[in-house]
């Protein structure tokens, strides 16, 4: 007795039932062919927004450095007098007036004798930041003393400027020859930015994400952190 007799025989296989319907075969086809080039499409728009949005972040990113470029540049030049009159700058309102009229984007521009802010410009509204000692400010000293140690500009930030808005400090310390030849600590030039500012003109906000970082190398290693974030303001 055959045990498959039980099971119909009228029962043909997969490929055969396909293979009678030409019209199922097409649709299948076409579902399959359908799906992958909306798949297709899917990856080559992600890609592109991808690409277009690296672009965009590498122009605005390019555009915040000419921003806070300013600073350190204004810096440097004071320090350049500074050291060239072995310590204050007797025009100084002059100069940093010429300095901030050709870089609007800056907050303000210090001299600092021993640390304390003698002199700034401009003086309006500023006028509480006279005496300030930035070596015994917790926030300033760590950038101040790496200045001194460096004997290089050295910018930080983001921390809290005068008016408590964030910001990055440019600070180029100055030493004067004594006259047994060595070199003392005399003080420093230094330059303010605010970073809301800079970001605006820089045209941060244009870019299509709405959440970005800012990010920097750390001088000693090659490792990134963040330094600003467009949630936090």
């Amino acid at each position: 007795m055959n045990p498959f007799a039980a099971f119909p025989t009228g029962l043909k296989p997969l490929a055969a039932r396909f293979a009678a319907r030409p019209g199922l075969i097409l649709f299948v086809l076409c579902l399959g062919l359908g799906l992958a080039a909306v798949g297709w499409r899917a990856k080559a728009r992600a890609e592109t927004g991808r690409a277009h949005a690296r672009t965009a972040a590498e122009a605005r990113g390019a555009a915040v450095e000419l921003q806070l470029s300013q600073a350190w540049t204004a810096a440097e030049v004071l320090g350049a007098l500074a050291r060239q009159s072995g310590g204050g700058i007797s025009n100084f309102q002059t100069v940093a007036l010429e300095l901030l009229a050709s870089r609007p984007g800056l907050a303000s521009l210090e001299l600092q004798p021993g640390g304390v802010v003698g002199d700034i410009v401009p003086r309006a509204g500023h006028e509480r930041a006279l005496g300030f000692n930035v070596l015994k400010d917790a926030a300033h000293r760590p950038g101040a003393y790496a200045a001194i140690q460096r004997r290089a500009l050295t910018v930080t930030g983001p921390l809290a400027l005068d008016h408590g808005v964030p910001g990055i400090v440019a600070r180029v310390p100055v030493f004067q020859r004594g006259r047994d030849g060595r070199d003392y600590f005399w003080g420093f030039v230094a330059v303010s930015m605010r970073l809301p500012e800079a970001l605006a003109r820089a045209r941060v906000d244009e870019l299509s994400r709405p959440s970005w970082r800012l990010l920097t190398r750390t001088p000693r290693t090659a490792s990134r952190f963040p330094v600003w974030a467009s949630w936090c303001w």
